[in-house]
């Protein structure tokens, strides 16, 4: 028996099915019935042939000859506990069950019932019917689960596609993930220590306003990947210009060489072989949300463990520096930050400048522009948030330590020499690197005619 994964899809928008006398009921009629609630049934139980269900000790199954990897529709029920009892296919009803438990629809709600395990056995990995509630609330990205269903694998990590699922066991369905549409890879893993993927799986293509349930299945005996998409819909036109924020990372750590970062856990690098004391070449548009961001060392495999991960919220029309910072073990430690600047164009006549002190070991300092303090103690891991309005024209800006007037600890020349000197309209974010007596600035300029 293969190892198996199945992806099965449904849009956000309710999709109803009749199977087998199960029928969507007319709107006059649900006003008058129960509540309902949604079911979808699904088939991931190796080595199990098809199977009728029959619920509640009826004479005919409400669904026939379901086969492994198959799933029915989405099915409308009324709001309630139901008994089922599961038969080979062709069974007469008076068959003795397979398999006899129950299952509850929630009123409003979209439920998985899962079959899993292995026919005859008894124990934990023994043939049963699990449920999940599944999240079809409207969104603007694609909503993925995983569900372990394969009875003797271990518990696994799952990569990619929405990343850090850990120690994911047998019957146990993650959390959703909210993705970005577009082309994903998951790599499932026997843990953190795992020098290789059991299984990779890829690409698939999540779409907007999806909601994706990918069920690792099958034995581990031979590990072989097959996917689909059960109810593959076309997602609405999205619309994402009031839903994005921009970045740009900047890699200020100490002691770190090129660095690929991932965001979500995607299979492929979002920013790769960013070296210190470089940042990307322009601004990165995501959809807004929360990411989880695993920096790992250029060309390092995916499946190997982060040597860092963090958090990053992007929030709509909004634009940040995301600067890695610090020292990987050691003080101050190695983390991202995320710096919030306005890029509007500054008030008429004037230019708009940020400073960011990602300095690891340099002391607060005393920010000089032509010898005189504009930013008096910046401390490390700080920001001039609401940004200085300055005049155009050459600046020699340099830090001290705090208090002192020397030795300089960085200069910076903002000159037709050198980085150019500043303009009217323009908005220049400075980012001090680097180690004491080593730091060295980045500029970062966003021109607005």
């Amino acid at each position: 028996m293969k190892l198996r994964l199945f992806v099965l899809a449904t849009l956000v928008v309710a999709l109803f099915a009749s199977v087998a006398g199960l029928t969507t009921p007319t709107p006059a009629q649900a006003q008058a019935a129960a509540p309902k609630g949604f079911v979808r049934i699904i088939h991931v139980a190796p080595g199990a042939p098809e199977v009728d269900l029959y619920l509640d000790g009826a004479a005919k199954p409400a669904v026939s000859k379901l086969a492994y990897g198959k799933s029915t529709a989405i099915l409308s029920l009324d709001a309630k506990t139901y008994r089922v009892a599961v038969r080979k296919a062709g069974d007469p009803a008076t068959a003795a069950p397979v398999y006899q438990s129950s299952f509850s629809v929630a009123a409003d709600k979209v439920t998985d019932v899962v079959a899993i395990g292995v026919v005859g056995k008894t124990d934990e990995t023994g043939f049963r019917i699990a449920q999940f509630q599944v999240d079809v609330t409207a969104t603007k990205q694609a909503r993925l689960y995983v569900l372990h269903a394969s009875p003797d694998a271990p518990a696994v990590d799952v990569l990619g596609g929405g990343a850090a699922i850990k120690a994911l066991r047998f019957g146990v369905e993650s959390r959703s993930r909210d993705l970005d549409p577009g082309n994903y890879t998951l790599y499932v893993t026997s843990g953190a220590k795992a020098t290789s993927a059991l299984l990779k799986v890829g690409p698939l293509t999540l779409k907007a306003g999806h909601v994706y349930v990918a069920v690792v299945t099958g034995l581990v005996k031979e590990l072989t990947p097959f996917v689909f998409d059960a109810l593959a819909a076309t997602a609405e036109k999205i619309d994402s210009a009031s839903y994005t924020g921009r970045i740009q990372i900047v890699h200020g750590a100490v002691g770190v060489g090129a660095v690929d970062i991932y965001l979500n856990g995607a299979s492929k690098p979002a920013v790769a072989k960013l070296a210190a004391g470089a940042g990307t070449d322009d601004w990165i548009t995501l959809n807004a949300g929360d990411y989880t961001v695993q920096i790992r060392p250029a060309g390092t495999p995916i499946y190997n463990l982060p040597a860092f991960e963090g958090k990053l919220k992007v929030a709509p029309n909004s634009a940040q520096i995301v600067v890695a910072l610090g020292k990987l073990g050691g003080e101050p430690a190695f983390d991202l930050k995320a710096f919030a600047v306005d890029l509007s164009k500054p008030a008429a006549g004037k230019a708009r400048l940020y400073a960011i002190h990602a300095g690891a070991s340099t002391p607060s300092v005393d920010i000089r522009a032509n010898g005189k303090v504009i930013i008096p103690d910046f401390k490390f891991g700080t920001y001039t948030e609401k940004g200085l309005e300055v005049d155009p024209g050459a600046y020699t800006i340099t830090g001290v330590a705090s208090g002192t007037r020397s030795p300089v600890l960085v200069s910076l020349a903002l000159n037709d020499d050198a980085y150019g000197s500043v303009k009217a309209g323009n908005v220049y974010i400075v980012i001090a690197y680097g180690d004491l007596n080593k730091t060295t600035p980045i500029v970062i300029t966003q021109e607005n005619k």
